[in-house]
């Protein structure tokens, strides 16, 4: 990437500022310091080479799911992560390596609105043991929740 246009998203980026609106009354501006803008065109751009490293560490450790030799074990688009692995403990593994990647690239993974799922006959109707993110257990569902976008 041209040294040129990182000077550009960088001096862009120190300059962010937001305010809150509340009931039609908008706060006072204040400074952002993290994060990428919503909306943003160049948004998911930017997070995904942030978190591009968190992708070759699951390949490194040679974790989640592969169709021969491709791997599918981690979809990601804007700030949105699906993670899959073959079995629990595999999925244990790769959300140690997320919280090992968000204390080194000082990322927060939700764990509020992280969630995760089995699929199969023998095992969609059964509680498996709990996962951790950070030290927090994640909550099982049997159902992801779908939104739909009008393109």
């Amino acid at each position: 990437m041209p040294h040129c246009f990182i000077d550009v998203i960088i001096d862009w980026y120190s300059k962010l500022e937001s305010v809150v609106k509340w009931n039609s009354v908008f706060s006072k501006p204040y400074s952002v310091s993290c994060g990428v803008c919503q909306g943003g065109i160049l948004s998911p751009f930017l997070f995904n080479l942030y978190i591009n490293d968190l992708l070759k560490d699951f390949l490194a450790e040679n974790y989640g799911c592969r169709v021969g030799s491709v791997f599918f074990g981690c979809f990601i688009y804007a700030d949105d992560i699906i993670i899959l692995s073959p079995t629990l403990c595999g999925l244990q593994e790769m959300l140690n390596v997320c919280t090992w990647y968000s204390h080194s690239h000082d990322i927060v993974f939700n764990t509020k609105k992280s969630v995760y799922t089995t699929v199969g006959k023998k095992t969609h109707n059964v509680v498996p043991s709990s996962v951790f993110l950070g030290g927090v257990a994640l909550e099982w569902v049997k159902r992801f929740k779908l939104y739909r976008c009008n393109i």
